[in-house]
């Protein structure tokens, strides 16, 4: 259970505080925390502190900073899940609680630091889209920029978006986290002009396209849920390459260039085609995914053949 520290949590927040310290630099003679130093956190001054309860003992914390001048941010000041407590979910529920705090408050800009030796920290908080922003002896800080759109509830379902993963056609699509601690693609349907599309019912036929493709057996990341009324597609999020990617990097792929062309035979039969554009296609498990769910009568000068072999050999 997550809930905000009280003063009398103070002395179990400082132990979880030196056993992080332990484990980072092998010294077991910590001192803690200095004297009234969390104070601040239970003084309704904006400072908090999220904890993780089970069976009544507190077995992790994340300590957040509200700024506002000269500049709005939060900064995650201490962050800790005991060691037989990790691997559980239990230090996403906190950083959600953290993104939560932040989008409550308006504040789209959150920084930390990290030990540039503690590898799964750093795992940990670019899996939520942080980027590096500065290295100093040690350290290194880290910074989120939340998206101006960013949170949504699907079917009870609380998503924060994290970053823009890209922009087609038919919406945005965004790397976000669901309160069950599942990162998601989050799609947004958009209503902006294209000069060489004509849709009708945008969300509709994506679920009927998803629909078709999974019926004939096209390999595509899994969809999650949906909300007509506000326009948003849950999917699977597919965190391996895109193709567009692997050609940028000058990786080859043939095997994928196999099966692309598998693809596009069992859609031909199907008398369909999708959009063969290189970003559509990703790799997960070395199996090739299409990651949109759009798809349109057979046309000969749109098949892989005629127009989307053009993307895929430099």
């Amino acid at each position: 259970m997550i809930r905000v520290a009280i003063k009398d949590d103070l002395a179990a927040v400082n132990d979880l505080f030196k056993e992080m310290l332990f484990s980072i630099t092998a010294n077991p003679n910590q001192c803690g925390y200095t004297d009234n130093y969390l104070e601040k956190f239970v003084s309704n001054s904006g400072d908090i502190i999220f904890l993780d309860v089970e069976d009544n003992e507190i077995v992790g914390f994340i300590s957040v900073e509200l700024y506002r001048n000269p500049e709005e941010y939060i900064y995650i000041d201490d962050f800790c899940v005991s060691k037989k407590y990790r691997n559980k979910g239990i230090g996403k529920s906190l950083f959600f609680e953290s993104l939560n705090y932040a989008i409550k408050n308006n504040i789209e800009t959150i920084y930390l630091h990290v030990e540039k030796n503690n590898t799964p920290a750093l795992s940990f908080y670019k899996s939520f889209c942080f980027d590096i922003i500065e290295e100093a002896d040690n350290r290194l800080k880290l910074c989120l920029k939340l998206p101006k759109l960013t949170k949504y509830i699907v079917k009870n379902n609380n998503y924060i978006c994290l970053k823009l993963l890209g922009k087609g056609k038919g919406g945005y699509t965004y790397k976000a986290i669901g309160n069950n601690n599942n990162f998601v693609a989050l799609k947004l349907i958009h209503h902006e002009p294209c000069d060489y599309y004509t849709f009708g019912n945008k969300f509709a036929s994506e679920i009927n396209d998803y629909k078709t493709l999974t019926q004939i057996g096209i390999p595509m990341p899994r969809l999650i849920d949906s909300d007509e009324k506000q326009e948003i597609i849950i999917k699977e999020l597919i965190d391996g390459p895109t193709i567009s990617e692997m050609l940028s990097q000058n990786i080859d792929i043939t095997i994928f260039l196999k099966q692309v062309k598998d693809i596009a035979s069992l859609l031909k039969s199907n008398d369909l085609n999708i959009d063969y554009y290189p970003t559509n296609f990703m790799i997960k498990n070395n199996q090739l995914l299409y990651v949109d769910y759009e798809c349109n009568n057979y046309m000969d000068e749109w098949s892989f053949d005629s127009w989307g072999i053009n993307y895929w050999i430099k």
